[in-house]
């Protein structure tokens, strides 16, 4: 989900996003921190048409517009395989995955990316963009502005170690 419990706006209790998930027949839901990561089950493969089907039920349940994004147990084990095991998010080093929607997803989106390649790396896996930079080097970066601009409501973002915990979640 994006933008669920962030900056005190748009509240969600976890159990009930769970329950949420459950009534839509989901099997094996578990939800991780606090922000609407989601894990379940489904035989249903359209993760569009699952992203709507979840948004809906959120709006009936939560009276809130929240947007989902759906990806596959395979794509976040692609990215994070795509990940070197250097990119760390700790008080010296930032990594960030900005997942992306259908609509942007393409290798085409790092040109709306204007990094520095000097203090930053920025690189393109199928669904999402991985950005790794030192803390001191954050102010110069131009990433945050840009994820600020027009591509804003088209991502949504996740700090590398929450990313492999999903994976990690995932793979039991």
């Amino acid at each position: 989900m994006r933008g669920i419990n962030v900056g005190g706006g748009n509240k969600v209790d976890m159990k009930k996003l769970k329950q949420t998930f459950e009534s839509l027949r989901f099997e094996n839901v578990r939800t991780y921190i606090n922000s609407g990561n989601v894990i379940f089950e489904t035989k249903a493969s359209s993760e569009d048409t699952l992203a709507k089907t979840i948004e809906a039920e959120i709006a009936k349940d939560f009276q809130l517009s929240i947007p989902a994004l759906v990806r596959s147990a395979k794509n976040i084990q692609a990215i994070s395989r795509a990940t070197p095991e250097d990119w760390i998010n700790n008080t010296e080093i930032k990594t960030d995955v900005i997942f992306l929607w259908p609509e942007i997803d393409s290798k085409k989106i790092l040109k709306e990316f204007p990094i520095n390649p000097d203090i930053e790396t920025l690189i393109y896996t199928n669904g999402a963009l991985v950005w790794n930079i030192e803390r001191k080097h954050y102010g110069k970066s131009k990433v945050p502005k840009v994820i600020l601009g027009k591509v804003y409501k088209q991502i949504t973002i996740r700090n590398i170690n929450t990313v492999r915990k999903l994976n990690s979640l995932l793979l039991e």
